[in-house]
């Protein structure tokens, strides 16, 4: 079995059979009725399970805060495309803030990355996987990078397709500002839209 194959693209992961896209306000339990801007995710009452026909895709929320936003000048202005959903996590620097656990796993993940800055700094996508057999795969040999800022489509993806024998379990994601300056430690992350691949067609 080999290691999973990074995606840098949401091309990439389109092109495979079977690609579907979650949209984090589209909720299976608000029906017809996006989720508010500013909504947070809780565990208690099963906001934090996208519960979609055969896969599960659960947000840990152990250690940290996850509300859901439209990417907008009017609302989360950052370097997603234009009315996008954004899924922002907020923690203690040092928690590895975006995890996601998959059911049944999948065959392939991506989604893109940013952060709620607007100043210019660049930073580096920390990307990472469990896969099926209980080990870990970072696809990428070098991180991918992006720029705090509110140009649309800048933000980077980063994604994965595992070998159908071993597929995917969970996903970790963060981000680390680049730069000379004391503040460097940066305590949100956001994702946008979700690809995924429940099983591969051929």
């Amino acid at each position: 079995m080999g290691d999973p194959e990074a995606m840098s693209s949401k091309q990439d992961i389109e092109h495979l059979s079977g690609c579907q896209v979650l949209k984090w306000f589209d909720h299976p339990l608000s029906p017809g009725r996006p989720l508010p801007s500013g909504m947070p995710l809780e565990e208690w009452d099963g906001t934090n399970i996208y519960s979609l026909k055969g896969q599960s895709i659960g947000i840990d929320l152990a250690d940290i805060k996850a509300k859901v936003y439209r990417c907008s000048r009017n609302d989360f202005d950052a370097s997603f495309s234009e009315g996008s959903s954004v899924l922002n996590f907020e923690a203690d620097p040092l928690v590895n803030l975006v995890h996601l656990r998959f059911n049944p796993p999948v065959q392939a993940v991506g989604t893109h990355v940013a952060g709620a800055k607007r100043d210019g700094r660049e930073y580096k996508v920390s990307f990472m996987l469990l896969l099926a057999d209980g080990s870990k795969s970072t696809p990428f040999a070098v991180s991918q990078k992006g720029t705090f800022s509110s140009n649309r489509d800048t933000a980077p993806f980063v994604g994965a397709k595992a070998d159908t024998a071993n597929p995917i379990v969970e996903m970790y994601c963060d981000i680390y500002p680049t730069g000379n300056r004391d503040e460097d430690t940066e305590a949100d992350v956001a994702i946008g839209d979700l690809y995924f691949v429940s099983s591969l067609q051929g």
